[in-house]
């Protein structure tokens, strides 16, 4: 009986332990789904596109908690990605509007592109600066910018600094902001 007893309360803590933790992840998901709220009305106040994207590399970083980020614009017709603003290794607010790389049929943005995925992540590789530099290994993630069903770039994240895996709620997190960013990126250049 006694062992039989102590089963029991062993199965029920790790039962309590799991259901403690599941409350975790869901208050943090909901602080973050109401931090990209709060994002977004402060991007959509942006003055010019360039204001937005670096506005959308800093908040992404201190308010949606991305431990790197940058912003790419396709332009499939020259073959090449155009940069925008982006978080070199430092943690450092780095303008990358010269930056150009050649797009390519490989990689994440180009899955993202060609197969019109909503975002793409690749676990445990390698990452880059806007130069092709190898700088560190981590998991890398990119969601789609949209115009319409147009992707016209991607905004990428990764965990140089923290080292965590990017979660499923992460993930929902950044396609979510890349959906409105595309909006808010094209509504701006339609403005100016």
């Amino acid at each position: 009986r006694m062992i039989g007893v102590s089963l029991d309360v062993t199965k029920w803590k790790e039962a309590e332990n799991e259901l403690r933790c599941n409350r975790e992840i869901a208050l943090h998901f909901s602080a973050q789904l109401a931090a990209l709220h709060e994002v977004t009305n402060q991007l959509s106040k942006a003055e010019s596109s360039d204001d937005l994207c670096r506005q959308a590399v800093q908040l992404g970083r201190l308010r949606l908690g991305f431990d790197r980020v940058g912003i790419w614009f396709i332009e499939d017709h020259l073959g090449i990605m155009r940069g925008s603003f982006g978080t070199n290794e430092q943690g450092e607010m780095r303008d990358e509007r010269r930056a150009q790389v050649p797009f390519r049929q490989q990689g994440l943005a180009w899955r993202v592109f060609s197969h019109k995925e909503p975002m793409a992540l690749v676990e445990h590789g390698l990452l880059y600066d806007s130069e092709g530099q190898v700088v560190g290994q981590g998991d890398n993630a990119v969601a789609a910018l949209w115009d319409g069903d147009k992707v016209i770039g991607v905004i990428s994240i990764d965990n140089l600094f923290t080292q965590r895996p990017i979660t499923e709620h992460q993930l929902e997190v950044l396609r979510l902001y890349a959906t409105t960013l595309g909006h808010l990126v094209t509504r701006k250049w339609a403005e100016e």
